[in-house]
Protein backbone atom coordinates (compact mmCIF):
# COMPACT_ATOMS: atom_id res chain seq x y z
CA UNK A 1 0.00 0.00 0.00
CA UNK A 2 2.88 2.41 1.01
CA UNK A 3 4.17 1.49 -2.95
CA UNK A 4 1.54 2.60 -4.30
CA UNK A 5 0.61 5.89 -2.18
CA UNK A 6 4.44 6.39 -3.01
CA UNK A 7 4.30 6.19 -6.58
CA UNK A 8 1.40 8.10 -7.06
CA UNK A 9 3.12 11.20 -4.85
CA UNK A 10 5.57 10.90 -7.85
CA UNK A 11 3.38 11.02 -10.36
CA UNK A 12 1.57 14.08 -9.16
CA UNK A 13 4.93 15.75 -8.54
CA UNK A 14 6.22 15.19 -12.52
CA UNK A 15 3.20 16.20 -13.55
CA UNK A 16 3.31 19.63 -11.78
CA UNK A 17 6.81 19.90 -12.72
CA UNK A 18 6.20 19.23 -16.15
CA UNK A 19 3.18 22.43 -16.22
CA UNK A 20 5.34 24.94 -14.77
CA UNK A 21 8.05 24.14 -17.77
CA UNK A 22 5.69 24.88 -20.44
CA UNK A 23 4.34 28.24 -18.97
CA UNK A 24 5.18 30.05 -22.53
CA UNK A 25 5.77 32.86 -23.19
CA UNK A 26 4.40 36.41 -24.18
CA UNK A 27 3.61 37.45 -27.40
CA UNK A 28 4.51 40.93 -28.98
CA UNK A 29 3.23 42.24 -31.92
CA UNK A 30 4.51 45.48 -33.76
CA UNK A 31 3.78 47.40 -36.92
CA UNK A 32 7.10 48.89 -37.32
CA UNK A 33 6.33 52.21 -39.90
CA UNK A 34 2.72 52.31 -38.67
CA UNK A 35 3.90 52.91 -35.39
CA UNK A 36 6.85 54.90 -36.15
CA UNK A 37 3.59 57.61 -37.66
CA UNK A 38 1.72 57.13 -34.91
CA UNK A 39 4.58 57.87 -32.04
CA UNK A 40 6.16 61.12 -33.81
CA UNK A 41 5.25 64.18 -35.73
CA UNK A 42 5.41 63.24 -39.53
CA UNK A 43 4.33 65.09 -42.76
CA UNK A 44 2.74 63.11 -45.12
CA UNK A 45 2.63 64.57 -48.72
CA UNK A 46 1.27 63.44 -52.16
CA UNK A 47 4.18 62.58 -54.71
CA UNK A 48 3.19 62.84 -58.05
CA UNK A 49 4.47 60.21 -59.82
CA UNK A 50 4.94 59.29 -63.54
CA UNK A 51 8.00 55.94 -63.35
CA UNK A 52 7.53 52.23 -62.99
CA UNK A 53 8.98 51.28 -59.38
CA UNK A 54 10.07 49.13 -57.49
CA UNK A 55 10.12 50.96 -53.97
CA UNK A 56 11.14 48.95 -50.24
CA UNK A 57 13.13 48.98 -47.43
CA UNK A 58 16.01 46.75 -45.71
CA UNK A 59 14.83 45.91 -42.01
CA UNK A 60 16.85 43.39 -39.48
CA UNK A 61 15.51 41.71 -36.34
CA UNK A 62 16.93 41.82 -33.46
CA UNK A 63 15.58 38.62 -32.31
CA UNK A 64 13.75 35.28 -34.35
CA UNK A 65 9.72 35.89 -34.74
CA UNK A 66 7.39 35.56 -37.85
CA UNK A 67 6.50 37.89 -40.41
CA UNK A 68 2.69 37.53 -39.68
CA UNK A 69 1.45 40.68 -41.93
CA UNK A 70 2.62 42.92 -45.29
CA UNK A 71 0.97 46.13 -45.97
CA UNK A 72 1.05 49.28 -47.71
CA UNK A 73 -0.15 53.03 -47.88
CA UNK A 74 -0.93 54.62 -51.32
CA UNK A 75 -3.40 57.43 -52.36
CA UNK A 76 -5.00 55.12 -54.77
CA UNK A 77 -7.55 53.23 -52.93
CA UNK A 78 -9.42 50.03 -54.30
CA UNK A 79 -6.41 49.28 -56.20
CA UNK A 80 -4.50 46.16 -55.15
CA UNK A 81 -0.19 45.53 -55.97
CA UNK A 82 2.15 43.02 -55.92
CA UNK A 83 4.19 42.59 -52.23
CA UNK A 84 7.43 40.74 -51.83
CA UNK A 85 9.45 40.02 -49.09
CA UNK A 86 13.20 39.26 -49.61
CA UNK A 87 16.10 37.60 -48.32
CA UNK A 88 18.32 40.70 -48.81
CA UNK A 89 21.43 38.91 -49.11
CA UNK A 90 20.55 36.01 -51.41
CA UNK A 91 17.14 38.07 -53.09
CA UNK A 92 15.19 35.02 -52.94
CA UNK A 93 11.82 35.85 -52.46
CA UNK A 94 9.95 34.87 -49.16
CA UNK A 95 6.17 35.63 -49.88
CA UNK A 96 5.36 37.71 -52.69
CA UNK A 97 1.32 38.43 -53.25
CA UNK A 98 -0.81 40.74 -53.94
CA UNK A 99 -2.33 43.18 -51.66
CA UNK A 100 -5.42 45.16 -52.07
CA UNK A 101 -5.42 48.62 -50.93
CA UNK A 102 -8.53 50.11 -48.77
CA UNK A 103 -7.85 53.12 -47.81
CA UNK A 104 -5.55 56.45 -48.65
CA UNK A 105 -5.47 57.57 -44.72
CA UNK A 106 -3.66 54.51 -43.58
CA UNK A 107 -2.18 50.96 -43.74
CA UNK A 108 -3.58 48.35 -45.37
CA UNK A 109 -2.60 44.87 -44.08
CA UNK A 110 -3.08 40.70 -45.80
CA UNK A 111 -2.81 39.16 -42.69
CA UNK A 112 -0.59 35.88 -43.81
CA UNK A 113 -1.52 34.14 -40.93
CA UNK A 114 -5.20 32.93 -42.07
CA UNK A 115 -3.89 31.90 -45.36
CA UNK A 116 -0.60 30.06 -43.31
CA UNK A 117 1.85 31.90 -45.26
CA UNK A 118 3.19 33.51 -42.00
CA UNK A 119 6.67 32.99 -42.36
CA UNK A 120 10.18 32.64 -39.81
CA UNK A 121 12.72 35.26 -39.58
CA UNK A 122 16.15 34.74 -37.91
CA UNK A 123 17.69 37.66 -35.88
CA UNK A 124 20.21 39.64 -37.14
CA UNK A 125 19.41 38.91 -41.29
CA UNK A 126 18.95 41.82 -43.67
CA UNK A 127 15.46 41.25 -45.37
CA UNK A 128 13.37 43.84 -47.80
CA UNK A 129 9.77 44.40 -48.11
CA UNK A 130 8.82 45.91 -51.37
CA UNK A 131 6.10 47.10 -53.70
CA UNK A 132 5.84 47.47 -57.61
CA UNK A 133 3.41 50.41 -58.01
CA UNK A 134 1.54 48.87 -61.12
CA UNK A 135 -1.52 48.89 -60.14
CA UNK A 136 -2.64 44.90 -61.00
CA UNK A 137 -6.32 45.79 -61.53
CA UNK A 138 -6.22 48.31 -63.37
CA UNK A 139 -5.31 46.82 -67.36
CA UNK A 140 -3.34 49.81 -69.38
CA UNK A 141 -3.23 52.18 -65.58
CA UNK A 142 -0.05 54.50 -65.44
CA UNK A 143 2.51 53.91 -62.29
CA UNK A 144 0.36 54.78 -59.07
CA UNK A 145 1.14 57.25 -56.95
CA UNK A 146 3.05 57.51 -53.68
CA UNK A 147 3.36 59.27 -50.36
CA UNK A 148 6.46 61.15 -49.05
CA UNK A 149 6.95 61.45 -45.52
CA UNK A 150 8.84 63.66 -43.43
CA UNK A 151 9.20 64.30 -39.99
CA UNK A 152 7.95 68.11 -38.67
CA UNK A 153 11.87 68.63 -37.07
CA UNK A 154 13.43 67.42 -40.33
CA UNK A 155 15.62 64.78 -38.18
CA UNK A 156 16.34 61.31 -40.44
CA UNK A 157 14.05 59.14 -40.21
CA UNK A 158 16.18 55.81 -40.72
CA UNK A 159 17.36 54.14 -39.00
CA UNK A 160 13.37 53.50 -37.62
CA UNK A 161 13.13 51.32 -34.84
CA UNK A 162 10.47 50.34 -32.98
CA UNK A 163 10.85 46.89 -30.92
CA UNK A 164 12.46 44.36 -32.33
CA UNK A 165 12.86 45.71 -36.22
CA UNK A 166 14.72 48.35 -37.41
CA UNK A 167 14.38 49.77 -40.84
CA UNK A 168 17.45 50.61 -42.24
CA UNK A 169 17.86 51.80 -45.71
CA UNK A 170 15.08 52.30 -48.99
CA UNK A 171 16.08 51.46 -52.41
CA UNK A 172 14.35 51.46 -55.47
CA UNK A 173 14.11 50.02 -59.15
CA UNK A 174 12.59 51.34 -62.40
CA UNK A 175 10.61 48.22 -63.77
CA UNK A 176 7.25 47.49 -64.49
CA UNK A 177 7.11 43.75 -62.85
CA UNK A 178 8.30 43.25 -59.32
CA UNK A 179 11.86 42.53 -58.78
CA UNK A 180 14.33 43.20 -56.01
CA UNK A 181 14.85 46.92 -55.54
CA UNK A 182 18.82 47.57 -55.86
CA UNK A 183 19.21 51.19 -56.13
CA UNK A 184 20.09 52.61 -52.78
CA UNK A 185 18.22 56.53 -51.78
CA UNK A 186 20.60 58.14 -50.27
CA UNK A 187 19.18 60.74 -48.38
CA UNK A 188 17.50 59.60 -44.75
CA UNK A 189 14.93 62.56 -43.73
CA UNK A 190 12.52 61.70 -46.88
CA UNK A 191 10.91 58.33 -47.37
CA UNK A 192 9.40 57.82 -50.84
CA UNK A 193 6.69 55.53 -50.04
CA UNK A 194 5.40 53.46 -47.41
CA UNK A 195 5.20 49.97 -46.86
CA UNK A 196 5.36 47.90 -43.36
CA UNK A 197 5.65 44.42 -42.12
CA UNK A 198 3.70 42.79 -39.11
CA UNK A 199 5.99 41.03 -37.03
CA UNK A 200 5.62 38.68 -33.92
CA UNK A 201 8.02 37.90 -31.14
CA UNK A 202 7.51 35.03 -28.22
CA UNK A 203 9.33 36.57 -25.30
CA UNK A 204 10.74 33.78 -22.97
Amino acid sequence: MKKIAWLAFILILSGCTKKNNNSGGRITKVNPFSQYLANNTVNITLHSNIYPLEIGYTFTASDTGTIYEIGLRLPDSSESFMMTVWDAVTQAILIQKPVLCTTNTGFSYDDLSSTNEAFEIQANHEYVISVNLNPLNMAGAGPANYYDARRSDDKDIFPLTESYITYEHQYNKTTYTPAFPDNLIIYQDVINGLVDIGFSHISK
